[in-house]
């Protein structure tokens, strides 16, 4: 079982990022302008990107998702149990597809092995 801690690294006159966890790396599009640009509007850490959300932190798109977060990881430890489950700050990798189209966006099948 692997679960999400990933390192990172991302040249500051590229537009990739690249994540390293278990046996994977990986590489990502960004668009650097846009953030800087919401980081830039305030806040440390998730603070400003909250804003992009509907209702922002305490609305109800992102409780909606913190939901989600929580639920896929008591699916992963089996939902059909009474037994004590370890809710922490981490998603196993395999509910990373299934968290995105409770959220409405559906990726391929070849997406999520990418």
């Amino acid at each position: 079982k692997q679960w999400i801690n990933a390192e990172y690294g991302a040249c500051p006159r590229s537009k990739y990022l690249f994540t390293v966890g278990g046996k994977v790396c990986r590489m990502w599009e960004v668009n650097p302008e846009v953030l800087h640009a919401t980081a830039a509007l305030g806040g440390t850490g998730l603070v400003p990107f909250y804003e992009l959300l509907e209702g922002g932190k305490d609305g109800p798109l992102a409780k909606e998702m913190e939901e989600y977060f929580y639920y896929s990881q008591m699916r992963y430890q089996s939902v059909a149990t009474t037994e004590h489950r370890k809710v922490g700050k981490y998603v196993h990798l395999e509910e990373v597809p299934n968290i995105m189209r409770a959220l409405g966006f559906y990726p391929t099948e070849l997406q999520v092995q990418d």
